[in-house]
């Protein structure tokens, strides 16, 4: 007689291959736990391993992540990554997603608002109403205290109020 996967039936009805990866199924939520656990109580044998691996493949990875800058989501990424930055160091909070705003990119068609000229979604850039140099300290930024702009109209906007 033979299992399902063609390995000789053992006693609890399954090949060795099929009851070990039944075992490893059922118990994956206590492996986590557990894997989480040491992590917590080991971070320096954690940050040495993510250093030797950094280390080892550093090259590909600083290949993947320049390639993954190009993409139009990498952009976003890192944009978004570099406005959030600059927000915390004027203590201040955003209460919008990066989905809201490809919501209102896309509401524009790729027309700048500012000179109502189309350059295409991809060209706007995220412009504050408010500028960050003359908010508030613990000013919260909403979708409607940003809007998209053209790099030509943001740039001479600047730090103005409109």
């Amino acid at each position: 007689m033979s299992c399902k996967c063609g390995g000789k039936i053992y006693c609890k009805g399954l090949c060795r291959k099929c009851y070990d990866n039944k075992l490893y199924h059922k118990n994956r939520l206590h492996r986590l736990k557990q894997r989480k656990e040491w992590r917590k109580n080991n971070p320096n044998k954690v940050k040495a391993t993510k250093t030797r691996h950094y280390n080892k493949y550093k090259e590909l990875i600083l290949k993947k992540v320049s390639e993954y800058q190009k993409t139009p989501m990498g952009k976003l990424v890192m944009n978004r990554k570099r406005e959030k930055r600059r927000a915390k160091k004027y203590l201040l909070t955003e209460s919008y997603s990066t989905i809201d705003w490809l919501k209102k990119l896309d509401s524009t068609n790729g027309i700048c608002p500012g000179c109502n000229n189309f350059v295409g979604k991809e060209k706007l850039e995220l412009d504050h109403i408010i500028p960050i140099s003359k908010a508030q300290k613990g000013f919260n930024y909403t979708i409607n205290d940003i809007q998209p702009l053209c790099k030509s109209c943001n740039s001479s906007k600047g730090d103005k109020h409109e």
